[in-house]
């Protein structure tokens, strides 16, 4: 009898210790999956951090129940932004006084309609800078067609319209001489 119960404890353990080598061996396999995941994770972030500093074309969003802002890095160095994100939580506060009521509109139609929007306009950045900006948006509704929340991009245009302005004088001044 003895040996009889010294050969079913052997076999436990030996089960036990099976069923702890193939737990261990799940447990390494998912661990290596998961840090290759984050470090694709990681190297997609990375691709579009460089994508938005050569575009120079930051991304926010807003959700409307936590009341949570979020700007990417380029939309912080493009607003001048830096450090000071929550300060400028509400993106209103660095529009242009005379462009105001008219992104307003824009935006809140989209608030109304969902869907997504655009508009080009000029910002005052926390330093004083002024510069022209273009703001695509889209805002989601939910069952109620209340927003819930927004997301968008911002992109500094400034060199852009100089150049169009000085295209505008160029022209002008063409057709005064013809």
């Amino acid at each position: 009898l003895q040996a009889e119960n010294s050969q079913w404890i052997r076999l436990l353990a030996g089960l036990f210790l099976f069923a702890v080598i193939v737990a261990t061996l799940i447990f390494l396999r998912i661990h290596h999956s998961l840090q290759l995941k984050d470090a694709m994770l990681r190297q997609t972030e990375a691709r579009l951090r460089e994508a938005q500093l050569i575009a120079r074309i930051g991304s926010w969003s807003r959700d409307f129940g936590s009341g949570e802002t979020y700007w990417s890095e380029e939309a912080c160095r493009v607003l001048e932004l830096e450090g000071r994100e929550q300060e400028y939580r509400h993106y209103e506060r660095l529009i242009h006084p005379d462009d105001r009521e008219r992104v307003t509109e824009v935006v809140a139609a989209a608030y109304h309609q969902g869907g997504n929007y655009q508009c080009d306009h000029r910002v005052i950045c926390p330093g004083g800078k002024e510069k022209y900006i273009r703001l695509a948006g889209q805002v989601y509704l939910d069952d109620g067609n209340a927003p819930v929340r927004e997301t968008g991009t911002v992109q500094d245009i400034s060199e852009r319209r100089a150049a169009d302005l000085a295209l505008q004088r160029s022209e002008a001044r063409l057709r005064s001489i013809l």
